[in-house]
């Protein structure tokens, strides 16, 4: 896209900030499940419902949308307004992976196994990261720790060693999660061991606030200027730390993002992730249409090879337009799959859960 912001760097290596909700992710379901599982308090069956009903019904729904989206593009559209579809792009072995969440796991060919609405791929890597660590928790207990350093060790020497850069999705995501993930679990241990805390727990609110705005601009920085190299497997490591002094809460930034907005934001995050791609394709689609009738000054259609590309905006400024329209849709979309699908599906696996546990 044609646009001021598509051009910063921060934004188009902006794929960085999965690996932050890794980090994230293995601290807030250590948080929430790490002692339970050691405790037997939580079964590793109910941990690994709840968690499906959870992710699964908004991967379903998004997965949907996007082949209702594709199959419109390939033979709903016609004449010069039908873009052309890479062949093997949207196939039925890809759709198959994608259903049963196998296409993060590094199996068959790489270019089936991680279409349609690709950025799923985490999804699929996560949920079997959530099974390490919940046998971990479950049968290594205290002794997790070594299966969180075998993987902060091996993992990026693997990473880098393979492909050289954490721009993994399909073929080694498994290991970019588990890392992540890993982090995220230490980071929790260790804030819980007190020696940290303890350090954190000194510092003034002013103190706070100018040590988060550091962090921040650090992490900004690095995710700027790594992209594609191989310092970007630092950035886990940052977001841990990251993770570590924004769970004290006692500076500006962290008061900023308890803020409503900030907190609805998060709340439709998983939303946004996963309507993102569909959306895309849809305003793909848009600008297609406007191109063949009239609107080539505002879109430009780009042959590359087999495949075509949209470019949107013939000025930056209309690429700015599109990227907020798209933002505004996006947002809206996310708010209402939340309620009507997140929030639902999460209360019946509880309600599930909660009544295979009575009926036994």
């Amino acid at each position: 896209m044609n646009s001021h912001v598509g051009a910063l760097a921060l934004v188009r290596n902006a794929w960085l900030g999965v690996d932050f909700f890794f980090v994230l992710s293995g601290f807030v379901i250590a948080s929430n499940y790490q002692d339970r599982i050691v405790g037997g308090t939580v079964r590793l069956r109910d941990f690994f419902l709840l968690r499906l009903g959870r992710l699964y019904p908004l991967h379903i729904v998004s997965l949907l949308v996007t082949v209702a989206v594709v199959l419109f593009l390939r033979f709903g559209a016609g004449g010069a307004t039908r873009p052309e579809l890479p062949p093997d792009q949207f196939a039925l072995l890809p759709f198959v992976t994608n259903l049963f969440l196998l296409h993060g796991l590094h199996v068959g060919r790489a270019i089936l196994w991680n279409q349609w609405n690709h950025p799923s791929w985490s999804i699929s890597a996560e949920l079997v990261t959530y099974m390490v660590f919940a046998f971990s928790w479950r049968y290594l207990r205290r002794f997790t720790w070594i299966v969180a350093a075998l993987i902060i060790v091996a993992a990026p020497a693997v990473i880098l060693g393979v492909h050289g850069s954490l721009d993994v999705t399909f073929d080694l995501g498994l290991l970019r999660a588990m890392l992540g993930f890993a982090l995220g679990v230490v980071v929790l241990n260790v804030m819980r061991s007190g020696a940290a805390s303890a350090v954190l727990g000194r510092l003034t609110p002013l103190e706070a606030t100018i040590a988060e705005l550091l962090v921040t601009m650090l992490a900004l920085a690095l995710i700027a200027i790594s992209g594609q190299t191989p310092l970007s497997i630092v950035a886990p490591f940052l977001f841990a730390g990251m993770v570590l002094l924004f769970s004290q809460e006692k500076g500006v930034v962290t008061r900023a993002l308890k803020t409503g907005p900030m907190q609805a934001l998060g709340q439709w995050s998983y939303s946004i992730y996963m309507l993102h791609y569909p959306l895309q394709l849809v305003i793909m689609y848009a600008a297609v249409w406007i191109g063949a009738h009239g609107g080539r000054a505002l879109f430009a259609i780009v042959r590359e090879g087999s495949t075509t590309a949209v470019v949107l905006g013939a000025s930056p400024y209309v690429g700015d337009a599109a990227n907020l329209l798209m933002m505004a849709l996006l947002i809206s979309a996310s708010a209402l799959t939340y309620r009507t699908i997140e929030q639902p599906w999460r209360e019946r696996a509880r309600a599930y859960v909660s009544a295979r546990r009575r009926g036994e």
